[in-house]
């Protein structure tokens, strides 16, 4: 493989990639999580109630980022 890709690519630094937080949440995917993180009959959670209906509350207000729901979840 060496000899057939461009030795910036073989010999560069290894760079990793993003995640479409973005885009999932704007699917099915998203309505789960924030679905997830606002069950209160979840006995395997470890987060407080209320924390996280606020975590959610300042999501849907743009007040804090995806990543930091994504991270809850």
């Amino acid at each position: 493989m060496k000899n057939r890709l461009p030795r910036n690519i073989t010999d560069g630094k290894k760079k990793g990639f993003g995640i479409p937080l973005q885009s999932w949440m704007r699917c099915e995917f998203g309505k789960t999580i924030l679905d997830t993180l606002l069950d209160k009959d979840s006995s395997d959670t470890l987060l407080d109630a209320k924390f996280t209906e606020e975590a959610v509350d300042n999501y849907q207000k743009r007040n804090c980022s995806v990543e930091y729901i994504f991270h809850l979840y």
